[in-house]
Formats: structure tokens, sequence, C-alpha cells
């Protein structure tokens, strides 16, 4: 692709955001004993800027086609409006936190499988990686929503190990270029 179809910012972003992410997710799976205030705005802030990072690319990237630019915006845009509620809705509880974190990641494991599945212009290796992403993304998420009254620690653990897979898939697009 040439540059004015892939914006270089685009790979960039993605990799800052990937980065980001996947460290946040390390410092809240190797450290579950910090305040739990802490651990929550760690995934808030790296669920933001997935959202933000997905927004951009699909209001960026033309060349990629309607459906998947929708996708990236719609869904971006979505994730991005749970993630203010949490921080700006005063006295939510650490389980309804909890439960909207968990679903912007459901709703990032959605947007993976169905660009994975809608990819035909990219190489199949990045579809599977995006693919296998958003199945464990999907099933993470909702194993945490489902749950009576998620165990904090636990629910942390597993949000922030998809976080760090959906960052290192970003970190992989961003490398790649799609």
């Amino acid at each position: 692709m040439t540059e004015t179809e892939f914006p270089t910012w685009i790979k960039k972003t993605d990799l800052a955001v990937g980065f980001t992410s996947f460290v946040a997710a390390i410092f809240i799976i190797l450290d579950t004993h910090l305040a739990h205030y802490t651990l929550i705005m760690a995934l808030i802030i790296t669920l933001f800027a997935i959202g933000l990072a997905r927004a951009a690319r699909g209001a960026a990237v033309k060349s990629k086609g309607t459906p998947r630019r929708v996708t990236n915006i719609v869904f971006g845009i979505i994730v991005i409006i749970l993630i203010v509620i949490v921080i700006f809705v005063p006295g939510l509880s650490e389980d309804i936190q909890i439960r909207l974190i968990a679903g912007s990641f459901l709703l990032m494991g959605i947007a993976r499988l169905i660009i994975g599945i809608i990819e035909d212009d990219v190489p199949r290796n990045p579809r599977i990686l995006q693919f296998i992403v958003g199945l464990l993304t999907i099933i993470v998420s909702v194993l945490v929503l489902i749950a009576p009254v998620p165990e904090f620690v636990l629910a942390i653990l597993f949000l922030g190990t998809i976080a760090a897979m959906n960052g290192l898939s970003r970190i992989a697009r961003g490398y790649v270029g799609v």
C-alpha cells in the first residue's frame, strides 16, 4: 500500500497503543495488590486508547472499505462511551465498573472477529491472529460478565490478560501495517 492509503501515523498509533496496552496489562497482572482504583484506571486508560485507535483507523484508512471502516468507528466510539461512563458516573460500584470494562473488551473482541473475517486484502497469518485474539477476548469477557459477583483480583487478572493479548495484536498490526 502506498503512504496515502495507509498513513504512517496510524502505524505509529497502533504501535504506541499496543505497547501501552501491553505494559499496562503486565503492570496489572504482576501487581494485583495495588489499590483497586489504580488497577481499574490502568484498564480504563488501555481501553480508551484502544477505542481511540480503532475509531481513528476507521476514519483515516479510507482504502479499507466501508464495512471495516464502519466496524472500527462504531465499536471504537461505543467503547469510548462506556469508558467515559466508568470515569464520570459517580458512585459506580467496582462490580459495575468491572462489568463495563469487560463489556468494552467484549465489543473489542467482536470487532476483531468481524474484521478478521472481512479482511480479504490482509495476509492469512495476521487475519488468523486477529480472529484468535478476538475469540479469546470474547470468551474471557463473557466469563467475567456471567460471574454472579466477579472476584476482583481474578477479574482483573483475566481482563489484564486480554489487554495484553490485544496490545500484542495491535503491535503486530502496526508493525506489519495492515
